[in-house]
């Protein structure tokens, strides 16, 4: 591979634009020996004449016409580059994606994404709404910049979690159900419930799960679904109790549901941002993930 600089090449253009050692010398605000000696050098690593000199003129060779248009055109791919780095860094532009669970991705993010891009309509927001397995994996793969997750598993310790709030759930039923009157309920009350319950790998059931388990209980589903909104349905028709994450029941049809609190909050999970270790975000991406975090601690507050 042929080593030579930048400075070689801004050299050999300037020397070629003005057709003179001597102006080129006075653009770079160098000597005219010293812009001779980087031309020499260059053409000793090229093997080839760039000029031809003569007493009166500097003219390009042909492969100093070559490789001045090859010169040209790298360096407008690299002003543009500069140019869209800067856009990117003062947030005119820049595209990133976020992953996050299905009951985030239908309710906080949206406004969220909604408000920052007011302020920045030139930065685009792609989101992965996904079960926690997979948005998980989107983060650790980089196909997500970072997420907005429940607690990462132990699994995975090249992931960060920062919390920001506490996500608990309520039981979820039928108007009509016998227990919809109930200003709270036990969770030992609804052991002998038809339980309708997300499907195993989701944030939810494994909060699910994990709250009988301190009661001693194991969970027996009566159905089990990947979408909160079948449960939903299922409970809307009478088939039993399901558990939705409070920042969801704000989206319930109470004229045929009734959301009942779960006496002392013993269903939760920890929400927060998951970004993988020593992995810096792009402009885009780390403003949005400040301003994610501020709006979440304010509210939660």
């Amino acid at each position: 591979m042929i080593n030579y600089t930048l400075t070689q090449i801004l050299t050999f253009l300037a020397v070629a634009e003005t057709r003179s050692f001597r102006l080129a010398a006075e653009r770079l605000r160098v000597s005219p020996p010293a812009v001779s000696a980087r031309i020499r050098e260059l053409e000793d690593r090229l093997g080839v004449r760039l000029f031809h000199r003569t007493t009166r003129s500097v003219v390009p060779t042909a492969e100093g016409e070559r490789l001045g248009t090859a010169a040209l055109q790298a360096l407008d791919q690299l002003h543009g580059a500069a140019d869209a780095l800067r856009d990117e860094a003062a947030l005119r532009r820049g595209r990133f994606v976020v992953a996050t669970l299905p009951s985030m991705a239908a309710t906080i993010l949206p406004p969220a994404m909604a408000e920052f891009r007011a302020g920045h309509p030139g930065v685009e927001i792609g989101m992965i709404d996904a079960p926690e397995g997979r948005a998980l994996e989107a983060v650790a793969t980089g196909e997500a910049a970072f997420g907005l997750l429940a607690r990462a598993p132990p699994a995975h310790r090249d992931l960060l979690f920062e919390p920001l709030f506490r996500d608990d759930s309520v039981a979820v039923m039928a108007v009509g159900h016998p227990l919809a009157a109930r200003r709270s309920l036990r969770l030992p009350e609804l052991v002998d419930q038809p339980l309708l319950v997300p499907a195993v790998g989701t944030s939810v059931r494994a909060m699910v799960d994990d709250a009988f388990a301190r009661f001693g209980l194991a969970v027996q589903p009566a159905y089990e679904a990947m979408n909160l909104t079948t449960l939903l349905a299922l409970a809307e028709a009478g088939f039993g109790v399901s558990f939705v994450p409070r920042i969801f029941a704000v989206r319930l049809d109470l004229s045929r549901l009734k959301a009942v609190p779960l006496a002392g909050r013993p269903m939760h999970r920890d929400i927060g941002i998951v970004q993988p270790r020593g992995r810096s975000l792009s402009p885009a991406a780390a403003a949005f993930r400040g301003f994610l975090a501020r709006r979440l601690a304010a509210a939660d507050g």
